[in-house]
């Protein structure tokens, strides 16, 4: 039996993406530029930091791949959502759960759920 067309799911799984991306470049170019200071100045400092800017680039990666793979892109993401209130301990505060986990955690089931329509 055919779903029938909801026009919230539609209009969730389109703007999932962006949102997504917008998210991680914001939190990839904070990681990469916030602790440059400290481990020297100019671009030496920023390649040194680069580590930091890691776990975003690889979040950027899967948002990309999410076009073509959808549900095993949606599932990681939700994973990396979960990983992030853990390891980033965003359960401590509220504002940047809802920034930094909130948006892996409700945008990536969208991407999985949206994959079959």
């Amino acid at each position: 039996m055919k779903e029938a067309y909801s026009p919230v799911k539609g209009y969730l799984h389109r703007a999932a993406r962006p949102v997504l991306l917008s998210t991680a470049s914001f939190w990839f170019v904070f990681a990469l530029f916030s602790g440059s200071p400290e481990k020297g100045s100019g671009l030496k400092g920023v390649i040194l930091n680069s580590p930091n800017s890691f776990p975003w680039m690889m979040l950027i990666a899967v948002i990309i791949l999410s076009k073509r793979y959808p549900r095993i892109c949606g599932l990681l993401i939700l994973a990396m959502g979960i990983a992030s209130v853990f390891f980033f301990r965003t359960y401590r505060y509220i504002p940047v759960l809802f920034l930094v986990s909130i948006p892996l955690l409700v945008f990536g089931p969208v991407i999985a759920l949206g994959a079959g329509k």
